[in-house]
C-alpha cells in the first residue's frame, strides 16, 4: 500500500511542477535558480548560522530549498489564476444541467471539452512572444526553402 501513495505523490509532484513550467516557465526557472542560491548561501554562512538555538539550518536540503525558491517566484501566478466570470456561469449552468438531468456525464464532458477548445483558440499571447513566435517561423521558413 505505501508503494501506492508514493506513486500518487510523485504523480502529483510531477503535475505542479509541469503545471507550474507551464503557467510561469521564467519564474519557475529562477526559482530553482533562486533554491540552489540559497543553499549556496546557507552553506557559505554555515559557522555563523550554526550559532541559532532554536533553528538548526543544516537539516534543510537542497530539495527544500528548491522548492522554496520556486515556491516564492510562483505565488502571483498561483494567486492570479481566476477564470473569467462568464466561464464560471457557463460551469455552473452545466452542472445545473446535469442535476436537473438535462445533460449527461457524457454530454458534459463533451460540452467541457468544445470550451476548452474555444478558450484555446481565443488565448492571445503577449507581443515579445508573438515576436519570438514570428522570428522562429522566418528562421524555419528560410531553412526550409530550396537552395
Amino acid at each position: 500500500m505505501p508503494a501506492k501513495r508514493s506513486d500518487a505523490a510523485t504523480l502529483f509532484a510531477k503535475r505542479a511542477i509541469d503545471f507550474m513550467f507551464v503557467a510561469n516557465p521564467s519564474g519557475t526557472s529562477f526559482g530553482i535558480l533562486l533554491g540552489v542560491v540559497i543553499n549556496a548561501v546557507m552553506a557559505l554562512f554555515q559557522p555563523l548560522l550554526s550559532m541559532l538555538r532554536y533553528i538548526d539550518l543544516r537539516r534543510i536540503n537542497v530539495a527544500e530549498t528548491i522548492a522554496i525558491g520556486v515556491v516564492a517566484m510562483n505565488i502571483r501566478t498561483v494567486r492570479r489564476r481566476r477564470l473569467p466570470p462568464q466561464i464560471e456561469a457557463l460551469f455552473a449552468e452545466l452542472k445545473e444541467a446535469v442535476q436537473s438531468g438535462a445533460l449527461t456525464e457524457a454530454d458534459l464532458r463533451q460540452r467541457y471539452r468544445a470550451l476548452i477548445d474555444v478558450v484555446i483558440a481565443n488565448v492571445q499571447i503577449d507581443s515579445e512572444t508573438a515576436n519570438a513566435a514570428q522570428n522562429i517561423r522566418k528562421i524555419a521558413n528560410r531553412d526550409a526553402a530550396p537552395l
